[in-house]
């Protein structure tokens, strides 16, 4: 194995941790028309995608920011009429009143068509775009702002390999890297190697503060709150940060126009993330270097296991980020690396088996049961008298765990996919 150097585990972190405004499925969409429609340099008068599975049940029902629409049909005439694609997952944020009314006709006219197709990576979107006899077209794979291509009347402009920001194993996993590595990465690099994490802080923070103070989606993370205060209580830690992360995803989900820091090509997951760790820096005083080194650990650990997952199956991703965030909380606690270490173990051997069903605003019922867990875990495991358990698809090595919890992600349900699109699809019937 590798000696993989601290530098270069935070390269990956800034690889995988970034702004977006929007859930990060039918952002891609439009950042695809968008490049698309550079290209052509025209309005199209036509627009086709081509969608995996996974794209598809994740774009097809999660709002779209600062409108009141939902599904990529809407985001991707949003990205006829707007956006500029060095925006990247921001692609959307010149929308204006007048461009949703364009979009809303342009659906409405059955100028945007949807083909789902099989054979390729979980996370692809290409646009075909038509104008009066010319063709573009932009494809985005393997993650949300990864141009593979793109064209013009069959005459490729650009072309590049799949690359990563670390060397990647046959098994998706990244060589070197492991939760020791991380967990020793996260105490020794230097405060200024790793402050660029604070800004998950602020980004999210800022979407949770919103979800709870507005009325977005299911409010789960309100409701978890106010249920509290009428019956004159006060909610514990693991309702606080439940309650702060669902609360963020309630607003992003319901298409508030706020920017969030994602995790693994997921916003969802980096509010998971981040909120529950926060919460905790705030209850022990932490210092601002003390919580970025917590962060620092959260969010690589599920960046570590989603490598070797991918950005979209049929497993939930908010379970990598909710094991992120115990560990994080663990940390803060003065917990070490077994500590942290059976805290993933904790969190494979009881939620191992959530599916992804899609981005929507439900989300957050998910993501408040996953932080719950996560912070049950982290006192688990901070808990000399519990004794880590190997059963199940859990075993000694952390490592192995990890291993076997991607096996089930991407072998072991790879027929879910599949079958989550036939009942979706019914629903729409």
């Amino acid at each position: 194995m590798t000696k993989i150097s601290n530098a270069q585990i935070i390269d990956l972190i800034k690889h995988d941790v970034e702004l977006a405004l929007g859930c990060t499925e039918p952002i891609a969409v439009a950042l695809a028309v968008v490049k698309a429609r550079e290209v052509l340099g025209s309005l199209p008068e036509e627009v086709i995608l081509k969608v995996s599975g996974n794209m598809y049940k994740n774009a097809m029902s999660v709002g779209i920011p600062n409108t009141s629409h939902k599904g990529m049909l809407i985001a991707a005439a949003l990205g006829v009429f707007s956006g500029k694609s060095e925006y990247l997952l921001e692609v959307l944020k010149d929308v204006t009143d007048e461009t949703i009314i364009k979009a809303q006709d342009y659906v409405n006219a059955n100028k945007v068509k949807v083909e789902v197709i099989e054979g390729v990576d979980n996370l692809y979107v290409e646009a075909v775009l038509f104008f009066e006899g010319q063709e573009a077209n932009a494809v985005i794979e393997h993650r949300h702002t990864e141009f593979r291509s793109y064209s013009k009347n069959g005459e490729m402009m650009f072309e590049q390999p799949k690359v990563d920001a670390a060397h990647i194993l046959a098994d998706g996993s990244v060589d070197g890297l492991t939760i020791a590595r991380i967990v020793e990465m996260g105490k020794t690099a230097s405060f200024e190697e790793i402050q660029f994490i604070l800004d998950t802080v602020k980004y999210n923070t800022k979407v949770s503060e919103e979800g709870l103070a507005n009325n977005y989606g299911l409010q789960v993370g309100k409701r978890m709150l106010t249920n509290f205060e009428k019956q004159g209580l006060k909610a514990d830690f693991a309702t606080r940060a439940a309650a702060r992360a669902a609360a963020g995803s309630d607003a992003r989900m319901a298409g508030c126009g706020l920017p969030v820091m994602t995790n693994s090509g997921s916003g969802n997951q980096g509010i998971t993330v981040t909120l529950p760790v926060v919460e905790m820096a705030e209850n022990l005083g932490s210092t601002t270097e003390e919580l970025a080194r917590a962060l620092i650990i959260a969010h690589c650990i599920p960046i570590h296991i989603k490598k070797r997952i991918g950005p979209l199956s049929a497993l939930c991703g908010i379970l990598p980020a909710s094991i992120g965030a115990g560990a994080g909380v663990a940390y803060l606690q003065n917990g070490d690396y077994t500590a942290i270490e059976n805290v993933v173990k904790y969190m494979v051997g009881n939620l191992s088996g959530m599916i992804c069903d899609g981005a929507k605003p439900s989300c957050a019922l998910k993501i408040s049961s996953s932080i719950h867990s996560a912070m049950h875990a982290a006192d688990f495991a901070l808990d000399n008298a519990v004794v880590p358990f190997a059963d199940g698809i859990v075993h000694e090595d952390v490592e192995i765990t990890i291993k076997n919890l991607a096996q089930l992600g991407v072998k072991g349900l790879e027929k879910v996919d599949p079958m989550m699109l036939e009942v979706l699809n019914d629903k729409c019937d």
